[in-house]
């Protein structure tokens, strides 16, 4: 009984502590159908996807920590050190491709294409790009395989870039 109420009291409370965290590398990436589950991991797009962009992070300091204020905390409150700035996300691809009659050049950030959908998991320090199904109708790729590369910058004024080869199959 005594186990029941100090859990329901730390689901209540949630907790007394912080817990710090920094991004400190470019982590995994991979392209999924539906939703993030390796289940679902593909390297072949040939319907929506979602490209799932974890980045690599570590426990960089624990405060308030004290046995009197956090006893009844099942977990510390989570922040980081150093943010995702959304506003500086980036998508490239390694070849042109047409989308919607024009030509998107190579190495060129197509990140502003509304029928994209992007998502931020601040914390868990990822970030989700959507291939929607909307935006695919309008592309045209060759049917060969292309490499996206994705940036993003910290507010510690660090730049984190990954790569993703997919064999597009529209």
């Amino acid at each position: 009984m005594i186990v029941l109420i100090i859990t329901i009291s730390s689901i209540i409370i949630q907790s007394c502590c912080t817990e710090d965290f920094k991004i400190i590398g470019k982590g995994n990436i991979g392209a999924y159908y539906d939703y993030f589950n390796e289940r679902n991991r593909t390297d072949t797009v040939d319907r929506a996807i979602l490209i799932h962009w974890h980045l690599e992070y570590r426990v960089a300091s624990l405060n308030d920590f004290g046995l009197i204020r956090s006893c009844y905390a099942t977990r510390c409150a989570e922040t980081f050190e150093n943010e995702l700035i959304e506003s500086t996300l980036e998508i490239s691809c390694d070849k042109d491709f047409e989308y919607n009659g024009n030509t998107i050049d190579h190495d060129s950030n197509f990140i502003g294409i509304d029928e994209l959908e992007l998502f931020f998991i601040k914390t868990y320090g990822s970030v989700e790009i959507v291939f929607t199904e909307d935006f695919l109708n309008k592309t045209n790729f060759d049917a060969s395989d292309y490499v996206f590369t994705v940036k993003i910058h910290t507010t510690d004024e660090k730049e984190f870039i990954h790569s993703l080869k997919l064999h597009m199959d529209l």
